[in-house]
């Protein structure tokens, strides 16, 4: 059997770093997930997806570099509503949890893009 590295567990072989990530606190036998890397070469675009489903596949098993949605540049708008959107069917308990977690990549992002 052959594995071919995906954007989430081995970034680096595709010229990215890992930023961080929100997720679904509650998630249980499955995964949501929100994930920003930057581009180790060129620019150092920084880029983003978003995947979920059930625990048999891993996170962006499917998807590749081409896939990512760009931050920089004129994506910054839907990278903001897709964070800002980013919802979980959680008890209210987790939901500060949820929203710090949402703080702390924004401000990783933004410090990134000055």
């Amino acid at each position: 059997m052959t594995y071919d590295a995906d954007v989430y567990s081995s970034p680096e072989k595709f010229g990215l770093r890992f930023v961080g990530s929100i997720s679904d606190p509650d998630a249980d036998y499955s995964f949501h997930l929100l994930c920003v890397w930057q581009e180790t070469g060129g620019e150092g675009r920084l880029l983003w997806g978003e995947d979920s489903g059930c625990s048999c596949p891993s996170p962006f098993e499917n998807v590749g570099i081409d896939d990512l949605k760009e931050a920089t540049g004129g994506g910054w708008a839907a990278f903001f509503d897709a964070v800002g959107d980013f919802e979980v069917d959680t008890p209210s308990e987790y939901r500060g949890s949820l929203d710090a977690d949402k703080t702390e990549l924004l401000a990783k992002v933004y410090r990134l893009a000055l």
